[in-house]
């Protein structure tokens, strides 16, 4: 797994979107709750991919209250009200720990390409857009992410799954 930082200025759309609707309710400054995100207003496109985690000083409480319905295709499972550790491989339960750390420690939006190498030898990359929510203003509460895989990406996880004897 490889992990590079993406400047915010650097995202296109949907993500760009999403990042201005989160910016007009105040994230900049912590100043938008889980109440004031209204997930209903993101761009339809995202909503699938979108996750959004219950955040604690105690990692270890950390829960997805939201997991959006493409991620149980791609991990093969529901996470909601699970711990984000619990993903697997180990390293990329390591790994979000880290950089779950990093967005509740510095309290502002973060974009990261990430890589992983699959079983078949292919590289996939796709781009996450996180940002802190805040119900007091000070301490990050919940962290909204959004993964934007190319359809291309999108339509390998799908036809795997359909090539499975577990089906879709």
């Amino acid at each position: 797994m490889f992990r590079k930082q993406l400047p915010l200025s650097d995202l296109t759309a949907p993500l760009t979107d999403v990042l201005d609707h989160w910016r007009v309710r105040g994230g900049e400054d912590l100043a938008c709750p889980w109440s004031k995100f209204e997930m209903h207003f993101l761009p339809p496109p995202v909503l699938p991919t979108t996750l959004v985690i219950d955040v604690f000083d105690d990692m270890d409480r950390n829960r997805y209250r939201f997991w959006g319905s493409r991620m149980t295709l791609i991990h093969g499972r529901d996470m909601t009200g699970k711990s984000p550790y619990e993903l697997t491989p180990r390293e990329l339960g390591k790994d979000l720990r880290k950089q779950h750390r990093e967005i509740r420690d510095g309290r502002t939006a973060r974009a990261d390409v990430l890589g992983f190498v699959l079983d078949h030898g292919v590289t996939q990359t796709h781009t996450i857009l996180r940002l802190p929510l805040s119900d007091d203003g000070q301490t990050v509460s919940q962290i909204a992410g959004v993964v934007w895989y190319s359809p291309e990406a999108m339509k390998r996880f799908e036809q795997r799954v359909q090539g499975s004897p577990f089906g879709p």
